[in-house]
């Protein structure tokens, strides 16, 4: 791992965007990434790392949180402090779980996961069940892997719906169920208009040949 921090950044405000919020460490917010946004960082460093892959950006463009391989492991490396000096992170109800989910995301063997849950399959890997071969591009000349993608088990949860949820998932289905027969009638009525043209098509060549046989005659 190389980074290169340069604290010589002009004093602006700025917030927090992450680039994927499926990552762990920004995963609880995914719902709500605006509670991110409201934190202002007025002094940030410019850090860079090759091989190190950007999980977020301030919104002036620099980079703001980079995860980098480290042995056997891997680092973070945020772009500002967590000491009320360079940002009000702290006093912002995001930052407790921010920092829990990072040292969890840390602490945990995650980038050597031999399972994943589809919606959190690893770059390289299709969002489906199954058994896929993956490459970790945060670390060059790392073997490749296989991992396992499962279903989340969340799916199959015998549990009651509440009403709420029942609703909601009926009216899905009945959005889904308008739409297909919104498009069913416009192919219906797209093959009635091709009736109409081949009968059009057919009385123009009965004329023209009725006006041929009254020439000829």
């Amino acid at each position: 791992m190389h980074v290169v921090a340069d604290t010589k950044t002009k004093p602006e405000p700025r917030a927090l965007a992450p680039a994927d919020v499926r990552h762990p460490v920004f995963q609880p917010f995914a719902s709500n990434t605006a509670t991110l946004g409201l934190v202002t960082f007025q002094r940030v460093a410019r850090i860079e790392g090759s091989a190190c892959q950007t999980l977020a950006r301030f919104t002036t463009g620099e980079t703001a949180l980079l995860e980098c391989a480290a042995g056997d492991g891997r680092a973070l490396v945020f772009a500002s402090d967590l000491e009320n000096r360079w940002n009000d992170f702290p006093v912002h109800a995001t930052f407790v779980p921010f920092l829990h989910e990072t040292v969890r995301y840390l602490a945990s063997a995650r980038a050597h996961a031999g399972e994943y849950l589809v919606a959190d399959a690893p770059a390289g890997a299709p969002h489906q069940p199954g058994v896929a071969v993956v490459t970790d591009a945060a670390r060059p000349g790392a073997k490749p892997r296989t991992v396992a993608i499962n279903v989340d088990p969340r799916e199959v949860d015998p549990a009651r719906l509440t009403t709420d949820e029942f609703q909601s998932a009926v009216t899905r289905l009945k959005d889904v169920n308008v739409s297909e027969s919104r498009v069913e009638a416009r192919q219906q009525e797209d093959r009635q208009h091709l009736w109409q043209y081949a009968l059009a098509l057919m009385a123009l060549l009965l004329a023209a040949e009725g006006l041929v046989a009254a020439r000829t005659a």
